[in-house]
């Protein structure tokens, strides 16, 4: 399972460490901890060797080099693997649970399609959308906002369930149990 994001304090909390967020909690929930691995990024597997976390420490625009590391290190096939990352195109709070697919103009996606030379990989991809935005690129390296983290946290708790389901169930029963598209907890935009 591997959560997109950008490394360092500054990103800590961002719209794009969203991916992160899920591993992290993933880790939590699991009682596992991170520690550097043997290329760029961090990792966290659990005692049995059934679940594997990863976090890469190259940026975003070059995820797929660490995800490349990572997949030759431990020989796992592309469709073994789960990408979580942040998504524009979809209304905030929203999870979608995909078997397959093209980046959709995620450069961090882009570049793992690119060094995998495949798109045959699970992947959740989180709403972050806000009519608000002015700049994609200050929007998604800006914080969630204050009246955003009760909505934040039930997003993070609901994708991490997903995940976990498809580790331990399988991509298709993650997909009918957890991909709708908007959260049951949702609020609605006026809410925000």
């Amino acid at each position: 399972m591997i959560g997109l994001g950008n490394p360092g304090a500054e990103y800590e909390g961002t719209r794009h460490n969203f991916g992160f967020m899920v591993v992290d909690r993933v880790a939590k929930l699991r009682r596992m901890e991170f520690k550097p691995g043997k290329g760029k990024y961090w990792e966290s597997k659990d005692k049995s060797g059934s679940l594997l976390l990863m976090k890469p420490t190259t940026f975003m625009n070059e995820s797929g080099l660490a995800v490349k590391e990572l997949k030759e290190r431990y020989g796992f096939p592309a469709s073994n693997m789960m990408v979580i990352y942040d998504d524009l195109d979809l209304p905030f709070g929203s999870v979608r649970i995909r078997e397959r697919g093209s980046a959709g103009g995620h450069h961090g996606m882009e570049s793992i399609i690119y060094h995998l030379n495949s798109e045959d990989f699970s992947r959740i991809r989180l709403g972050i959308d806000d009519d608000n935005r002015s700049d994609d690129v200050d929007f998604v390296l800006s914080r969630f906002e204050e009246v955003q983290l009760d909505e934040v946290e039930k997003t993070l708790s609901y994708a991490a369930e997903g995940a976990l389901e498809f580790i331990y169930n399988g991509i298709n029963t993650s997909m009918n149990k957890y991909n709708k598209r908007e959260n049951k907890n949702m609020m609605n935009k006026e809410d925000i």
